[in-house]
């Protein structure tokens, strides 16, 4: 009942103050519940179907604004920032000839975020100080709706906590509002900054919030976000399967409803995660379009996933190409340092706890002589690659660097994932069926077959075999499942 009188007040003030009309109030209704539910086809058909030459005429200026703040929104997340500013402009202008006050201030922030999302900041900076005066011109605006632009400002300018001051003001005034889906769009801000300063434990509780949110309200734009964002998280742990199928949830979302942008966009940080998309063929032909509209050089990104300076052949033996030399012919390759390579091999980018180490390859030794003979082993494999970034070290883990490391049981993962995915989709049955004899013929070589002697290398032999075994039995139900549609003569589509 309070909600209702809350409405109906609304309502009123709208079409008796601002004379906007009963078709672009319920107009209105349906573009927001379909713009932050993410479904932006849906709203770009409402609001064309609300166009203001088709419904009013020249007079009734606050329809027109209405209109235009909807389209500067909509075309902001089209990534036609032209348009958005066009659009923003006509609504500052017929906002201030008409003493319209109630619209000037959403257009202006549009205006600000199209800057602040195109990359823009020299601009964007003079956007917040006009912001800024408007604030001070104000004082009954709620003022967390500029503190959330100013901390995406201050994120992508580098000052972190002075980000973090603003979000944390912004967010906790949305909560205290209780306006949910704004809360949500903070927090996605206020995550990202989390992130960028290590703080992983509080940027996933703030992604827990987000999902919160999305369970109620149904939001395909605050899943997307979700999985971004955890993905960004996993990627700092290295993990990498993880990455993986957080990153392919949110592209899929992306590229159902065609999102050309996100909120709080972050070209490096973006351009990181197209490279991982494009190196395992996850919705290629969407990361190409976001990256042909967003000008991120595709040729540069395929150089960096492809061109790295150490390739590992696993199956059916060893060997280490360094910048296409190969060195296991030497005699200086010495044994163990090349074992624990291979324990990192096996572990496919994960950080590997360093007494799992010890008990693999030294089971016998103990305390401090198995520790310094890790550190020594470590060492020497460092200098034998060349690089002593090669393999990464923290709070006494190892991992191999995936920037600087390619091997081929990563591409057997690359070939799986897509597999799944056409199976998935029920298509590219018969390119399916091929790449999973190439990778059953691939485990006839065994991966790293005469290191048996080392657990993480039994483990992970097993594992590529179960998942080739699962693959191949539900490839095979898929190929019957399409043989009986069509003998019944069914559309497979």
């Amino acid at each position: 009942e309070r909600w209702e009188k809350k409405i109906y007040t609304l309502t009123r003030l709208l079409q008796v103050t601002f004379q906007v009309t009963n078709r672009i109030l319920i107009g209105m209704g349906l573009f927001y519940q379909m713009f932050f539910q993410g479904r932006l086809g849906r709203a770009r058909i409402i609001l064309d179907s609300l166009k203001p030459t088709h419904l009013w005429d020249d007079e009734n200026n606050a329809s027109q604004i209405a209109w235009h703040a909807m389209n500067a929104l909509l075309c902001w997340f089209e990534a036609d920032f032209d348009k958005t500013l066009q659009s923003t402009e006509i609504g500052i202008r017929l906002s201030e000839s008409t003493g319209l006050k109630f619209f000037q201030f959403p257009t202006l922030l549009q205006s600000a975020y199209a800057s602040l999302n195109n990359c823009d900041l020299d601009v964007a900076q003079d956007d917040a100080e006009k912001l800024e005066r408007y604030r001070i011109q104000n004082a009954k605006l709620k003022s967390n709706l500029i503190d959330n632009y100013q901390a995406e400002l201050e994120l992508k300018k580098g000052n972190y906590a002075l980000a973090l001051e603003y979000s944390t003001r912004a967010t906790q005034l949305e909560k205290h509002y209780g306006m949910k889906i704004a809360y949500a769009l903070f927090c996605i801000v206020h995550a990202e900054i989390l992130i960028h300063l290590k703080e992983f434990e509080k940027a996933r509780e703030t992604i827990s919030e987000i999902a919160q949110v999305s369970a109620i309200i149904g939001s395909h734009i605050l899943d997307y976000h979700i999985n971004w964002l955890s993905a960004k998280i996993e990627l700092e742990f290295g993990n990498t399967h993880s990455v993986l199928v957080l990153l392919e949830k949110a592209l899929t979302i992306g590229a159902r409803e065609n999102y050309l942008t996100h909120f709080c966009w972050i070209k490096k940080d973006v351009s990181q995660f197209y490279q991982i998309a494009l190196k395992y063929a996850i919705q290629e032909e969407y990361v190409r379009k976001v990256c042909a509209k967003r000008d991120i050089p595709l040729d540069e990104t395929q150089q960096t996933v492809t061109q790295k300076p150490i390739q590992i052949q696993t199956f059916g033996g060893f060997d280490i190409v360094i910048h296409g030399k190969k060195i296991m012919q030497s005699r200086k390759a010495k044994r163990k340092p090349i074992e624990l390579l291979k324990v990192l091999v096996a572990s496919r980018y994960e950080w590997v706890d360093q007494e799992t180490i010890q008990d693999q390859l030294w089971p016998d030794s103990e305390g401090d002589a198995a520790a310094q003979a890790v550190y020594t082993t470590l060492h020497r494999l460092r200098k034998l690659l060349g690089q002593s970034d090669i393999i990464e070290r923290r709070d006494g883990k190892l991992r191999l660097n995936r920037d600087q490391v390619d091997t081929d049981i990563d591409r057997f993962y690359l070939q799986v994932n897509y597999v799944m995915r056409c199976l998935h989709e029920q298509c590219n049955l018969d390119q399916c069926q091929k790449m999973v004899d190439e990778l059953q013929n691939l485990l006839q070589l065994h991966f790293l077959p005469h290191d048996s002697h080392i657990p993480s290398v039994l483990h992970t032999r097993a594992q590529l075999t179960r998942k080739c075994n699962a693959l191949f039995e539900r490839l095979k139900v898929s190929v019957d499942y399409q043989q009986e549609k069509n003998s019944f003569g069914l559309n497979t589509t």
